[in-house]
């Protein structure tokens, strides 16, 4: 495959698939895209009859502006910090393990690379909300246990009083299909607030050089987020319900300043719901 032959290749950033110009019957198609932070070897413009481009890979920015402050029980969109370091992000929202109710953000917030030990605190307008029960470093998705006090709602926090309760996961079919076909997603950051975009590539590699890969099951769409909407949940909007795409991990191309001239972003990056459905065996609906 075109990540073996690229690998080694000097200057290169990771591997995708990205919506196609040509159409098929009614539907559009899709074609790899290989990401490139300078230039290498020229790249083949087709692989096995699959249409190959090449595009400038995106650099990685590191406060608020909506849903802060302290929530009981805690929806996903709202802001939470993690013991010891001064930074913060969003949460994702309510998952299941073994039935057990847990909160689902990022993992880098505690630590950009190296693995947070088990038993990290979250907070929350300087309560503690609950303790890191697992990191996964390659998903950059960390699992919190809230313990007996803290109870997780089932919906996420938008900028008013709303809020959308969560029903599952966009599946991998559903994820092709609106890449395909440009259908709105949206992204609720504690920088950002709520923000509208369409997925710009599927099955994203991030690259053999960094410590987040997404494991081939990356998802990237175009909305704006800034410096502390990471964790925050990626999703679509069906009959009046919230269904995970992704958590956003604040991969972006830089468009200017927001927020207190942090960095604001075009673009942002997740591993796919669907595969951490699949693969640490997290549930995001009752």
């Amino acid at each position: 495959m075109i990540e073996a032959e690229l690998s080694g290749e000097d200057g290169v950033g990771g591997v995708k698939i990205v919506r196609s110009d040509d159409r098929y019957g009614d539907l559009r198609g899709l074609e790899l895209a290989v990401e490139l932070y300078r230039s290498v070897t020229p790249i083949p413009t087709e692989i096995e009859g699959i249409p190959v481009t090449n595009e400038n890979a995106l650099e990685r920015g590191l406060s608020a502006c909506f849903n802060e402050g302290d929530f009981d029980p805690v929806p996903g969109g709202v802001v939470v910090e993690p013991g010891g370091v001064s930074r913060f992000g969003t949460t994702c929202c309510r998952t299941f393990v073994d039935d057990e109710r847990r909160l689902l953000t990022a993992a880098h917030l505690w630590n950009a690379c190296s693995a947070a030990s088990r038993g990290e605190p979250l907070f929350q307008s300087d309560r503690r909300i609950g303790r890191v029960e697992s990191f996964h470093r390659g998903y950059d998705v960390a699992v919190v246990d809230p313990g007996d006090r803290v109870e997780v709602a089932d919906t996420i926090k938008l900028e008013t009083d709303r809020r959308l309760p969560v029903s599952g996961t966009l599946t991998e079919w559903g994820v092709a299909l609106y890449l395909a076909e440009g259908k709105e997603i949206l992204n609720m950051g504690v920088s950002s607030g709520l923000t509208r975009g369409r997925l710009s590539a599927a099955y994203v590699e991030e690259g053999w050089n960094q410590c987040v890969d997404f494991d081939g099951h990356g998802v990237e769409a175009r909305y704006q987020n800034v410096e502390g909407d990471s964790g925050g949940p990626v999703f679509v909007v069906h009959e009046g319900r919230a269904y995970l795409v992704a958590a956003q991990q604040m991969w972006v191309d830089r468009l200017g300043t927001d927020c207190g001239d942090n960095v604001v972003g075009d673009r942002g990056r997740g591993t796919a719901a669907y595969h951490l459905a699949d693969e640490l065996g997290l549930r995001f609906s009752s």
